[in-house]
């Protein structure tokens, strides 16, 4: 079968399942991305109906080539990211198709220091390896072991909360996998929540897990309201990025979340540079600047964002989509 050159994006590699990616992409793709990399491979896999398999072809794909698979099982990006970025792995692939409708599945490839791989950074390199395929086979067992990363990741998490005041809190997973890592984290913090679908469920059930469509944000929103809660946190399918909900049941701009987050940081870090979305208002610009840090216009597209916190420095990064990176983080969401 012949792999379907367009599923190579920008940011990742994506397309409907079975027809455009599917188990022979997934195997060309693992031994493509281990050659590549010239290591092991830590791998984490989305709730889709079409993951588990996905992975085990990918997995056989590493295999070939000689190299290693740390299978992280069912979790979310950050969780995948904060493997390679803290335990040093050389490169990571997530499955998943992030926010897009179920029949969709793919594959993020992560490098070193977690950065993630783009069109002209690595995904390139990736698609002609694979429409070469002349990979140097290997005679060697299977070599996949399972690794958990959640009591690591959970640790690592809780070191940046202090006592939190505040009362009830909403959380939307969309039957994602936000829940995965979420749930551990709040029930340490002893905080009051009200779960809406936190299920991962391949077939969305309820909305799809894209909180940057405000018709998704329908049932979070009658939620705040009827509780009488304080905030609300809707994630998208792969929980790298989440909208937030205010105590009148509003959406909260994420220019202006980010002004606010940036104000509230910078006086213990004057100085340091913002990274923001160039879509965002002057106000956002102004707010930064005013509360003593350098902002930084930056392009679309969240990669760009972490990229510039890993080789330039500075405090936090964000983009319209939702994405929030921070430098005491890895640089990651």
């Amino acid at each position: 079968m012949k792999i379907d050159p367009t599923i190579f994006k920008t940011y990742d590699i994506r397309g409907v399942y079975p027809d455009e990616i599917n188990e022979e992409a997934a195997y060309k793709i693992g031994q493509a991305f281990a050659t590549y990399i010239a290591g092991d491979v830590v791998v984490g896999r989305d709730m889709r109906n079409s993951s588990d398999s996905l992975f085990a072809k990918l997995a056989d794909g590493v295999n070939s080539v000689g190299y290693k698979v740390y299978d992280l099982g069912l979790c979310t990006t950050p969780m995948l990211n904060f493997a390679v970025a803290d335990k040093g792995f050389s490169g990571g692939m997530m499955i998943t198709a992030s926010h897009n409708p179920p029949e969709f599945n793919g594959i993020k490839l992560i490098g070193e220091k977690a950065i993630q791989f783009m069109k002209d950074g690595g995904i390139l390199e990736i698609k002609e390896l694979v429409l070469a395929d002349n990979f140097n086979l290997v005679d060697s067992k299977k070599k996949i072991e399972k690794y958990n990363i959640l009591p690591d990741y959970i640790n690592h998490l809780l070191k940046f909360f202090s006592k939190i005041k505040i009362g009830k809190i909403i959380i939307d997973c969309g039957n994602g996998v936000g829940a995965v890592s979420a749930k551990p984290v709040f029930e340490k913090l002893g905080i009051d929540i009200i779960w809406l679908y936190p299920e991962p469920d391949g077939d969305y059930p309820n909305h799809p897990a894209n909180p940057a469509e405000e018709k998704n944000l329908a049932d979070i929103i009658a939620k705040v309201k009827l509780s009488n809660a304080d905030l609300g946190i809707a994630f998208d399918g792969d929980a790298d990025r989440a909208f937030f909900i205010d105590e009148n049941g509003d959406a909260v701009n994420v220019g202006f979340l980010l002004a606010a987050i940036a104000t509230e940081e910078l006086k213990k870090h004057s100085g340091e540079r913002v990274y923001y979305d160039l879509r965002f208002s002057k106000g956002v610009e102004k707010a930064i600047t005013a509360a003593g840090g350098i902002p930084v216009k930056t392009r679309v597209g969240n990669p760009f964002y972490k990229k510039e916190l890993i080789n330039n420095g500075g405090l936090i990064g964000a983009e319209m989509s939702g994405h929030f990176m921070y430098q005491e983080n890895y640089c990651l969401d």
